[in-house]
């Protein structure tokens, strides 16, 4: 397919810890060519700002893709906060990616049946092909991994503040002073790992194998010697790698600020969703999801049938379409 396409430069201006990105060619494109519709990412950068009053002049219809959660909100966008909203109620509606976005949007005031959801997804398939590929090769794989006869806890991610591993490894630790047989596998890297390892070894935590980044076969075989997904984020607009888990059955605790556990989360079924910093409910949830093989399977289960069903890319294309059809002047 051999689409039109461009791109614009911009420039960065830091005042303190504000950094404000703008690109004024936007302008000139806006002003010069014709458009049927044009989807602006977010409303809280100067940018889609300028071109949301372009639109507005020109009778454009303008449509305004999001992310945004209460816990996201940049300082810039606190202050441009009620002119954000102004313009967005003057567009022809917004392209969500689930039920955290719209809570926040909505209570600020924007109009429910001018919101549009295009659940954020994965490649479903190449997850699904993944698992069938490495599925039968999983005793073996664990043996390459020194995980045999262990039920492991997997965490893929930065390692950074914000993610919580910190707040995972201390639940853990708990946790295995009950389930010996305990493992904790961490895929990722960042600045926070030589922290974390030395607290593993300050407190004699034993059996956490920290992988680092690792290419894609490997991490697809980190999924498939995974008995339970865990994302203890501080805070995450979404967290994909909750679609990719369970793409591999696997149940998933998630933390409350993780966009993606209000939609893809539900308690007791197919996992646990849980408050970030919390060590105590944590490790709960924990022994909780591991205590049973046969519902731990079951939640397994539950995780694949609700991310293919809901979760897929056609899911989230059928949403921008049903945006652009249904939306005021479509």
């Amino acid at each position: 397919m051999n689409l039109k396409h461009g791109f614009l430069s911009g420039i960065t201006i830091e005042i303190g810890s504000i950094i404000i990105a703008i690109n004024l060619k936007i302008i000139k494109v806006l002003l010069k060519d014709e458009y049927d519709i044009v989807i602006l990412s977010g409303m809280s950068d100067l940018t889609s700002m300028i071109a949301a009053c372009l639109c507005k002049i020109k009778g454009v219809r303008a449509l305004v893709y999001s992310e945004g959660t209460k816990d996201g909100q940049s300082t810039l966008g606190r202050l441009l906060g009620p002119w954000e909203m102004f313009l967005l109620k003057s567009t022809s509606g917004m392209i969500l990616p689930g039920s955290s976005s719209k809570q926040f949007y909505v209570e600020r005031g924007m109009e429910e049946e001018r919101i549009f959801i295009a659940p954020d997804a994965v490649d479903n398939d190449h997850y699904v092909s993944e698992l069938k590929k490495w599925a039968c090769a999983k005793v073996e794989i664990k043996k390459d991994f020194g995980l045999e006869d262990s039920v492991t806890l997997l965490f893929v991610g930065q390692l950074i503040h914000r993610k919580g591993v910190d707040t995972l490894i201390q639940a853990y630790h708990q946790a295995k002073a009950e389930r010996s047989d305990l493992h904790l596998v961490i895929v990722g890297d960042g600045p926070e790992k030589g922290n974390l390892q030395k607290y593993c070894e300050e407190h004699k935590i034993s059996d956490v194998h920290f992988l680092g980044w690792i290419d894609e076969d490997s991490k697809s075989q980190a999924y498939i010697v995974a008995d339970v997904f865990v994302l203890p984020t501080r805070f995450d607009v979404w967290g994909l790698v909750i679609n990719e888990a369970m793409c591999f059955k696997l149940p998933i605790i998630a933390s409350t600020k993780a966009g993606a556990s209000q939609d893809l989360v539900i308690d007791g079924v197919n996992g646990y969703r849980v408050p970030p910093n919390n060590v105590s409910l944590l490790k709960e949830a924990i022994l909780k999801t591991i205590e049973n093989r046969d519902l731990q399977l079951k939640m397994g289960q539950e995780s694949f049938k609700r991310v293919t069903q809901f979760h897929s890319i056609e899911a989230e294309a059928d949403g921008f379409i049903l945006a652009i059809n249904k939306s005021e002047g479509g």
